[in-house]
């Protein structure tokens, strides 16, 4: 699609994310299986695709029911997903028989004949759920070996699946996988599984350690190889002051889960590397789903362009995340909180069908402050023109006072912006405030108003009060607030000019029974300066300005809120500078 740059000056290119597809059974629960897969992808900004290869019955507490798809329909959920949108990366979760895994490694396989061609591919083994129900036939291990394994880019099992990947076949029957024994007992078993288990096809695998916790000291063995790179999460790794922090809010634990990478291929043209990541064991009953959530983090990293090192530090860091910051939900265990990245953000940014979000939400949120402000007694009478020339006179004089004080306020917006977009605009609205003064004193001359009548104007009580809040604004706060304080003035005249010379041509009414205007309305120059291209540039650029700095350096809620708060207050402020034209003796 092509670009389109806004007014804000920020080009918005419309670009499809990463697609990333999860071939895997559905969790009625939400808390594993593709459910969790779309969580995931949605919360690391990828596009999620999915292949359901079986139903699932389950919650909290346990599965209590599968109901597998037919694997022709699971072939052509992947061909039409591949066909169409097309892939950066892909994963495998339950896949139940050994008709599935065929079905899935021969499609893939027709989609792909060159492996070199397919995207990398994250096999999750699941073999057992959580509550301990069996989700895949053990007699398909053969063909997970033989025909899927050899697809692999990346495989991910845990402690027991690696025990019975690397199981032999019982002697009796090549198909008859009975339950291993705990061969993997110190992290040098893992390390060994992982190279044992890469020599069937993987380019890595990742043997996950959370069945089996270790001592701290279990780190410091395997540093003690020279081969494998020790990545430790610990606090006390990064600063002894943290650990000291934890221990005081009592939030550390003994034990440590140790997840520990092998690398048969490299890119920069090693055979073989390892990578162990060391994290503090997190006692949570919240753990339901870890393994899907932690191959579809993967899956998406990869299909973002990381490299399989990099993807796997980062996913087992958001998977970790997920689990210390899940909520409690059901009666068992409950799942990983998937969302815990995404930061909600109280606005859109700008957009081609919506170039000005914050601005939107500015004049939605004065409501009435805004219509009083642009819908005033003073403008009414003005459009109509039966203002009365003393009231106006009043007027044009204090306004030449608050010109002087409204370029000052967009200079101080100037020195505190920190970018040359916004220097520039501050600059073209200066300049205009500059022009506008003096075609203002131009203007006050053509109803007898000299330049020295304007220089010894005293400075009104009202226009004290709103100039002085502009300026604390400005002072005070931050570049965002000044500019949504001085925003009032340039959106509400603007906005009055635009109004009242459409109905003034138009012969239309401001408000029942006040008609504006045009022949004969000595007011009527007013209206044209301020509904003028001059004016109206200048109104852009700051509206420019507003979208711009909201969308590089979006506002919280509570930030909004404030924000709000301060340009109703300018709004009420401004319908107070009509009112005290009227209110002259």
């Amino acid at each position: 699609m092509s670009s389109v740059k806004l007014a804000t000056g920020i080009v918005h290119q419309p670009e499809a994310p990463p697609r990333v597809l999860s071939i895997a059974g559905s969790d009625s629960g939400g808390g594993a299986g593709i459910q969790a897969d779309l969580k995931t992808f949605t919360a690391l900004s990828t596009y999620g695709l999915t292949a359901i290869t079986a139903l699932t019955s389950q919650n909290t507490l346990g599965v209590h029911g599968v109901h597998a798809v037919p694997p022709e329909f699971v072939a052509s959920q992947i061909k039409d997903v591949v066909s169409d949108i097309g892939l950066s990366s892909l994963k495998t979760g339950m896949l139940s028989s050994s008709s599935i895994i065929e079905t899935v490694a021969s499609t893939l396989s027709s989609l792909y004949p060159s492996r070199a061609d397919l995207p990398p591919l994250v096999i999750d083994p699941v073999m057992i759920s959580t509550s301990g129900h069996s989700l895949l036939d053990l007699s398909a291990l053969t063909s997970l070996r033989t025909a899927l394994l050899p697809l692999c880019a990346v495989l991910t099992p845990n402690v027991p699946e690696a025990e019975h990947l690397l199981a032999p076949p019982s002697s009796s029957s090549p198909d008859s996988h009975p339950a291993p024994p705990d061969r993997l007992k110190t992290v040098h078993d893992l390390k060994r599984a992982a190279s044992d288990l890469a020599a069937l096809g993987p380019r890595a695998v990742l043997v996950k350690g959370g069945h089996l916790p270790f001592a701290p000291e279990a780190a410091a063995d395997l540093k003690a190889d020279g081969d494998v790179d020790v990545l430790d999460l610990r606090q006390a790794e990064l600063a002894r002051i943290l650990e000291v922090y934890a221990t005081s809010e009592g939030k550390t634990g003994d034990k440590v889960v140790i997840d520990v990478l092998y690398e048969r291929e490299l890119a920069e043209g090693r055979t073989k590397r390892w990578t162990a990541v060391v994290r503090p064991l997190v006692e949570s009953t919240s753990t339901h789903g870890t393994g899907c959530t932690l191959s579809a983090a993967l899956a998406a990293y990869l299909g973002k362009g990381y490299s399989i090192r990099d993807a796997t530090i980062a996913a087992v860091d958001y998977t970790r995340s997920g689990i210390t910051t899940a909520f409690p939900l059901g009666r068992g265990k409950g799942p990983l909180n998937h969302l815990h990245s995404i930061r909600t953000r109280p606005l859109p940014s700008p957009s081609p069908s919506e170039p000005h979000p914050f601005t939107s939400y500015l004049l939605r949120a004065a409501g009435q402050s805004w219509d009083r402000y642009v819908n005033h007694a003073f403008i009414q009478q003005l459009g109509a023109g039966t203002l009365k020339r003393e009231h106006f006179v009043h007027y044009i004089r204090q306004d030449y006072v608050y010109l002087m004080h409204y370029a000052r306020i967009h200079s101080l917006a100037g020195y505190k912006s920190d970018s040359f977009e916004d220097l520039e605009a501050f600059a073209t609205i200066t300049n205009h405030v500059a022009r506008e003064s003096k075609m203002h004193i131009e203007f006050c001359a053509t109803w007898g108003i000299t330049l020295p009548d304007l220089l010894s104007t005293p400075e009104s009580t009202h226009s004290i009060a709103y100039t002085r809040y502009l300026a604390d604004v400005g002072h005070s706060g931050t570049l965002l607030d000044l500019l949504v304080a001085v925003a009032s003035c340039l959106l509400g005249y603007g906005e009055v000019g635009l109004k009242l010379k459409r109905l003034g041509e138009e012969g239309g009414e401001i408000a029942p029974g006040v008609k504006v205007k045009k022949e004969g309305n000595p007011y009527w120059r007013w209206i044209e300066d301020y509904a003028g291209d001059d004016y109206q540039q200048a109104l852009v650029a700051g509206i420019a300005s507003l979208e711009r700095r909201a969308a590089l350096d979006p506002p919280s809620p509570e930030g909004l809120k404030k924000l709000s708060q301060i340009f109703t207050r300018c709004c009420d402020l401004e319908a107070g500078f009509w009112q005290m034209g009227l209110d002259i003796s």
